[in-house]
């Protein structure tokens, strides 16, 4: 009984936390009465194993969850740079799901802190004496702590998934500029959405970035809690991601060429934009702090209708390979079932996929299930 009871409260706090009220989970479970779900929370009614199979799937856990009340199972904490605009509450489920089976496959890998030997930055961030300046200071030194070069988009997320060990996940997530991080079991993650141009990704990427590196969850609760401070570590945020992508002197370089008798043409604004693999606006921001451009042209250029359908255009007809967030997820997955660590149901269910459509998932990444056993034995030199 006392575990029923266990149960009903872990499932009353994953509905809480998901933001669905009571017959919005009944529907999910495809029960007729939401009475049904709070004798369920009570511990009055008893739990049914076809019924427990589909919370773990509505939830995005595992189903030993609810045997388990640990404190290190609680969901951490997750910082949204623009929540969904629909299923905010289940993307970050998902998203707090695909990190813990991430430490799994390490786990089962035994892939180690020392896999990644550069120590994560850290900055404590004082929010109200902190200010742009001090945003843009902060990414030229993280731009050459680690190396990004003049143009840091092109190699900004290999560097950090590669060197800092940042776990990346993508999801189709509604609303533009969606994003988040989190930090779980001591290791950064970030999730960008799938379905926005390379260039919005970059930036969000290095958006969060200031918030991995500036992480405080005490701070960031109250930041949540308040829109001011919300707003302005948002602008701080942007602020970095800017400056990180945009150096300073090699953006003063690319206008030297570009401009022609003093000035820019709306191409030259475009190109520029384009060279450095971040959005129009985001390149006007940066170039009116750099005083390149008056605050006035900045604003105007903006919400000049001619230069935003001209900027369409181009982003329209540009191919685009973006990089494959996730990537490495699923090869570590991958590898965990082909080495007989985990079973296809597990992995198919890690990766969110049906068992039938689980060797389509795995071909469109280059990868396939091997039907033979052959092994080749490897030598330690």
């Amino acid at each position: 009984m006392e575990l029923q009871k266990a149960i009903g409260e872990k499932i009353k706090q994953l509905r809480t936390q998901s933001g669905f009220s009571t017959r919005d989970l009944a529907d999910r479970l495809g029960l007729t009465n939401h009475q049904a779900v709070l004798n369920l929370e009570k511990g009055e009614r008893e739990l049914k194993a076809h019924e427990l199979s589909r919370l773990s799937r509505i939830f995005h856990i595992d189903m030993n969850d609810f045997f388990n009340t640990d404190e290190q199972n609680s969901r951490p904490f997750v910082l949204w740079r623009s929540r969904p605009q629909t299923n905010a509450s289940e993307a970050e489920a998902k998203f707090v799901r695909v990190c813990r089976d991430y430490n799994l496959f390490e786990e089962l890998l035994t892939v180690g802190s020392d896999t990644f030997p550069i120590t994560f930055p850290k900055r404590i961030l004082d929010l109200e004496n902190f200010s742009r300046n001090d945003a843009y200071d902060l990414a030229e030194e993280i731009r050459a702590r680690m190396n990004l070069g003049v143009y840091p988009a092109q190699v900004l997320v290999r560097v950090l998934e590669d060197q800092y060990g940042i776990r990346f996940f993508s999801e189709n997530l509604a609303g533009e500029g969606s994003a988040a991080c989190t930090w779980f079991s001591g290791k950064p993650c970030l999730l960008i959405s799938a379905s926005e141009p390379a260039w919005r990704q970059h930036f969000s990427v290095a958006h969060e970035l200031f918030h991995l590196i500036t992480w405080d969850e005490g701070l960031f609760q109250q930041v949540e809690a308040d829109p001011s401070l919300k707003e302005k570590n948002e602008v701080l945020a942007n602020a970095f991601a800017a400056g990180l992508l945009m150096p300073a002197e090699a953006v003063r370089a690319e206008v030297k060429r570009a401009s022609n008798d003093g000035a820019l043409s709306y191409g030259a604004l475009v190109a520029i934009a384009r060279r450095f693999d971040v959005s129009l606006a985001a390149c006007i921001f940066r170039l009116a702090n750099l005083r390149t451009l008056s605050q006035r042209d900045a604003q105007r250029l903006s919400e000049d209708p001619v230069l935003r359908k001209f900027d369409a255009q181009v982003n329209r007809e540009e191919p685009r390979t973006p990089y494959q967030f996730g990537a490495t997820f699923l090869r570590l997955g991958y590898i965990c079932y082909e080495s007989g660590k985990i079973s296809r149901a597990r992995l198919a269910k890690a990766l969110d996929v049906s068992l039938v459509d689980l060797p389509v998932v795995l071909n469109m990444a280059g990868l396939a299930e091997v039907e033979c056993e052959n092994r080749v034995e490897i030598t330690h030199s």
